[in-house]
């Protein structure tokens, strides 16, 4: 694979930034403020993403990525959420936890069935 094979990428307002599972949400020359990406929005300040108060990006495939100063961080809920309904949990930039629905973690009560044995 090449460098930036396979990365997304959006548009906003004439230069290129990288999405959020990419990067630290640098998005440089932007002024702060909210721009539209063609496939919803993302918040700026500084030349990073940020949001005090709700997401830093929102797509409208039902993404959603919450960053403060440039890190994904989100405290008390998941910091990305994903279309397909997977979620992770970030603080200050580091990944504690990912979920993923359409996985069932071994020994639920979907794998005991699965097995012939009741949960």
């Amino acid at each position: 694979m090449h460098p930036g094979e396979g990365m997304a990428r959006m548009m906003i307002r004439g230069g290129p930034v990288t999405s959020a599972g990419e990067s630290l949400g640098r998005a440089p020359g932007l002024q702060n403020g909210r721009y539209a990406t063609g496939r919803g929005y993302v918040y700026i300040r500084n030349g990073l993403k940020h949001r005090e108060r709700g997401p830093a990006e929102t797509r409208n495939d039902g993404y959603e990525a919450w960053y403060f100063l440039g890190r994904l961080h989100r405290v008390g809920g998941p910091a990305v959420t994903y279309a397909s309904g997977k979620q992770e949990w970030w603080e200050n930039g580091k990944l504690l936890k990912s979920v993923d629905p359409s996985r069932p973690a071994p020994g639920t009560k979907m794998n005991l069935q699965k097995n012939g044995r009741r949960g």
